[in-house]
């Protein structure tokens, strides 16, 4: 009897859709199939025009032909992985976050926890535009405070 075992690649194609809280794992044999279970996250509204790259930052996009294009990107990434990539290491994809925010598959809430992503470096002392340290807010105060002579201003522009 011929017994059938499945090769160990050293890798498993996962699920991107984690934001959905899909945990399915493919076997790299299972290219098609994980192909099509990606497609099914967008319903019946199919794959976006414009994607990009869960690894790198290639784009992929075609208006005319979106399930053509996300089976390009799908099988660069499937290279990604037979190259040693792992999950632990995939970005998020903004177009496609956009995209099911968009046709209504991701609720707000989860559309806005997902936009927060960033590579950026974690730097000691970064704060966001328009912060006002405790320093800055006491000076504004003291400003508002502050009496203003105008008999002495006047007096002083004169000397001017």
């Amino acid at each position: 009897p011929l017994i059938s075992e499945r090769v160990n690649y050293g890798y498993e194609l996962v699920c991107e859709f984690l934001l959905e809280d899909c945990s399915l794992t493919f076997h790299p044999s299972q290219i098609h199939p994980y192909i099509k279970h990606s497609v099914s996250h967008f319903l019946q509204y199919g794959p976006p025009p414009r994607a990009t790259c869960i690894f790198c930052e290639r784009i992929f996009e075609n208006h005319n032909d979106p399930l053509a294009s996300w089976r390009r990107r799908m099988l660069h990434i499937v290279e990604h992985y037979r190259y040693g990539a792992r999950a632990e290491n995939m970005r998020p994809d903004f177009f496609i976050i956009e995209y099911l925010w968009k046709k209504r598959i991701l609720s707000s809430e989860d559309y806005k926890w997902a936009i927060r992503h960033t590579e950026r470096r974690n730097i000691d002392g970064l704060v966001d535009l328009g912060y006002i340290t405790q320093e800055m807010r006491r000076k504004s105060e003291k400003d508002l405070e502050e009496k203003f002579d105008i008999d002495k201003e006047e007096r002083q522009r004169r000397r001017a």
